[in-house]
């Protein structure tokens, strides 16, 4: 058995596993990568990207550390058999919705984000083409909405465009949303997006008060993003925030800040 720990979860997962009469054990994810060496007497611990070692360390019970390397061409990868899954297609705002990625990594270097350490900073993307077939079988699937769950969707101003005018061109009738950087965002790239599907955008906004975000690495120009999230309002774009609190130094005074400006 197989568990992916994060730092929100793995105690939990800790537990599970512990109840689960097994003789072998994986863990992997960005809580076992970052600190492999607390669980690597117990388990076997996979850090970074799996897929290049996987099938080996299924094969022999054992525990230790196993260092998976970064897929380069993310087209190589075979879609996802949903038939394995029990959640995935789902439910969700009257849609059937099915999760994939298009892509992997992080130009950014976000002081509490593990994805450049796991995933690394230089970006890895699917080509056009492949996303598209992917997305033409999950439509005969009866999938009519596709969450994307890459940590960094808008990396390209290009590439988003020409995503878009693929959709837009094969008339999939494909609503989507995902998780984008909101100062890579313009008003025209966002009526493409809506064009093309885009029903709900997420940020990472994490706070409302400059000197915060200069200490985490995340300047944002909070005008703009009044700007990019009225934007969003009027094309009937759905906007949803992260915002994380209690930073070394924060005061409670910023804190209120933040939760002024999220209201």
């Amino acid at each position: 058995i197989g568990m992916n720990l994060m730092s929100s979860n793995y105690k939990v997962a800790l537990e599970v596993l512990e109840q689960v009469d097994v003789p072998h054990k994986i863990v992997g994810g960005s809580q076992a990568t970052l600190r492999c060496e607390d669980y690597k007497e117990k388990y076997l611990v996979i850090t970074g990207e799996a897929e290049s070692i996987f099938l080996e360390a299924i094969k022999t019970p054992r525990t230790g550390i196993m260092h998976g390397e970064k897929i380069k061409d993310l087209d190589t990868l075979p879609f996802i058999d949903r038939t394995l899954f029990c959640n995935d297609p789902y439910e969700y705002d009257n849609k059937i919705e099915a999760t994939t990625a298009t892509s992997r990594g992080c130009l950014f270097e976000c002081a509490f984000c593990t994805v450049p350490i796991v995933n690394g900073r230089s970006m890895r993307a699917r080509s056009i083409k492949n996303v598209i077939d992917e997305i033409k079988l999950l439509r005969v699937q009866g999938i009519n909405s596709i969450h994307f769950m890459d940590d960094l969707f808008n990396f390209s101003r290009e590439r988003v465009e020409e995503f878009c005018d693929a959709l837009i061109k094969e008339d999939l009738n494909i609503s989507w949303r995902a998780l984008c950087r909101i100062d890579l965002l313009d008003d025209n790239l966002l009526e493409k997006m809506k064009q093309s599907g885009c029903y709900k955008l997420a940020f990472g906004l994490e706070s409302a008060t400059p000197r915060i975000l200069k200490y985490i690495r995340k300047d944002y120009d909070l005008e703009q993003v009044k700007h990019i999230l009225t934007t969003c309002r009027e094309l009937g774009i759905q906007t949803k925030g992260f915002f994380t609190v209690g930073y070394p130094t924060e005061s409670e005074q910023e804190i209120q800040d933040t939760i002024n400006f999220i209201c």
